[in-house]
């Protein structure tokens, strides 16, 4: 009889700790994400379909001369040229003036009012179709922003203003008033990775990288119900999506953003830096930065695990209600710790 009252206190707890988060979603820190008090036209650029006539707005790729960047046209003939094969190994770029490339506003965290045309960017770099296709070269933003990325990856493995990056550096650029976001879709069995600068990285260095003001809603995104949980994969940064082999992030913030995602099945990580990697963080921040997680449809058998490093969560299923009741306490009392500011989106590495 003992045992049978244990066991039943035991599946109260369970039923009226996944009740608590059953279609909750949290915020684990205030931000004021994207908020404007005007909107100004912007810069006039379109999609690179076919190769350019020239490459970029000067120089010659060394580094006493790099290849120029003054225009929205010269960064997406950079996305044409990457995707079409060249990597620009050792080849440097600078920056020469502040980007704009779409201008909205947000509202309930997505896009609200915009000004001009609305165009969606195609990222730096693409991993699959039979050859990965990375950026391999010096990225120089000089101070400079770039306003208004608007990255819709439901077509993409990996997204962000750059897709794939290898063996490369960023370094001296702040994205800002950006959004990215991702549809219902349904996807093979594998991993995907979205960064508002960087979906995936390896053996490369991101130096004075900020992002700000800016949105990721990954709400929408669904999992091909079929595939196995298992073998799935989603990984959301707020710089990088998921990274691999020797990176370092130096000096480098996540400041007033949301990240904003619904949980379907499958392994979730989500990180104000970098969602899924073991990098060297020097002098790195996040802060004021919301993260909203919605459950959708199966609460049990999910993990919710912490990940100091990187200050990411990750959700997986799990069959044993011992241990799904171990971790939703857990949860819930990081989330007081993210709540009092003791803990999570306030960080510093």
């Amino acid at each position: 009889r003992t045992t049978t009252v244990w066991k039943a206190a035991l599946m109260k707890a369970v039923f009226t700790l996944a009740a608590c988060i059953l279609g909750m979603q949290t915020a684990w820190a205030d931000a004021d994400s994207g908020s404007s008090s005007t909107l100004s036209a912007p810069d006039s650029w379109s999609v690179t379909k076919s190769e350019p006539d020239h490459y970029f707005d000067g120089g010659d790729g060394t580094q006493n001369s790099p290849y120029l960047i003054s225009s929205a046209q010269a960064l997406a003939d950079l996305a044409w040229f990457v995707n079409d094969g060249n990597k620009f190994e050792g080849k440097y770029f600078k920056m020469t003036k502040d980007l704009k490339l779409n201008s909205f506003t947000f509202a309930n965290d997505t896009i609200a009012s915009t000004t001009g045309q609305v165009q969606e960017w195609v990222p730096i770099g693409k991993y699959g179709s039979w050859k990965n296709k990375y950026f391999e070269g010096i990225f120089d933003g000089n101070g400079h922003k770039i306003e208004g990325l608007l990255v819709n990856v439901t077509t993409y493995d990996y997204g962000g203003l750059f897709g794939c990056i290898d063996d490369a550096i960023i370094r001296n650029l702040t994205i800002d008033q950006s959004f990215l976001f991702a549809e219902h879709r349904n996807m093979r069995k594998g991993v995907c990775a979205y960064g508002m600068l960087v979906g995936y990285l390896s053996d490369s260095q991101l130096y004075e990288c900020h992002v700000k003001n800016s949105v990721i809603n990954g709400t929408k995104y669904k999992f091909d119900r079929a595939t196995s949980f298992q073998s799935d994969q989603e990984n959301f940064g707020g710089l990088v999506g998921q990274g691999s082999g020797d990176m370092t992030l130096r000096y480098c913030s996540f400041s007033k953003n949301t990240i904003k995602i619904a949980y379907y099945g499958g392994t979730l990580s989500v990180a104000g830096m970098m969602a899924d990697g073991d990098a060297t963080y020097n002098k790195c921040k996040v802060d004021n930065t919301a993260i909203k997680c919605k459950f959708m449809k199966v609460i049990f058998g999910v993990i919710v695990r912490m990940k100091p490093a990187s200050r990411a969560f990750v959700m997986r299923r799990k069959t044993s209600l011992i241990a799904l009741a171990m971790y939703l306490l857990t949860w819930m009392i990081q989330v007081k710790k993210m709540k009092s500011g003791k803990s999570g989106l306030n960080v510093y590495a």
